[in-house]
């Protein structure tokens, strides 16, 4: 069986067999498939992207409250990816999102639109 051509696809993809929409899935599945060994690192990546544009989504709609009021508390991962956008996040912050999401520092910075060249992005 092929797929309809998930290859990469933010919108649709191909996840234990079945054609899966991630617009339509919860933050905490697409962190769930970020964080399972079994899940592959295409699949993670397009949860990873789908994950930080919603969060780009709610600071553009909210400010840098956003719409958290769905789940409470906002996971480990949505923490890090906030400060990432932001430019606020620390060399250790970094290292750790880079050990959740398997991705590179460069990976990271261009998904969320952060200027990877520019070593000065903690702007207060």
């Amino acid at each position: 069986m092929s797929g309809v051509g998930g290859v990469g696809g933010v919108g649709g993809f191909n996840f234990g067999g079945q054609g899966v929409n991630l617009q339509d899935m919860k933050t905490e599945d697409l962190e769930k498939m970020i964080f399972d060994p079994n899940t592959s690192q295409g699949d993670k990546d397009a949860a990873l992207e789908e994950l930080m544009k919603r969060l780009q989504e709610e600071a553009k709609a909210g400010g840098p409250e956003g719409a958290s009021g769905e789940g409470g508390e906002e996971s480990e991962i949505q923490k890090l990816l906030k400060k990432l956008m932001d430019g606020t996040i620390t060399p250790e912050e970094m290292e750790k999102l880079k050990g959740l999401t398997g991705k590179s520092e460069e990976e990271l910075k261009e998904m969320a639109g952060v200027d990877a060249g520019d070593p000065n992005d903690n702007s207060v």
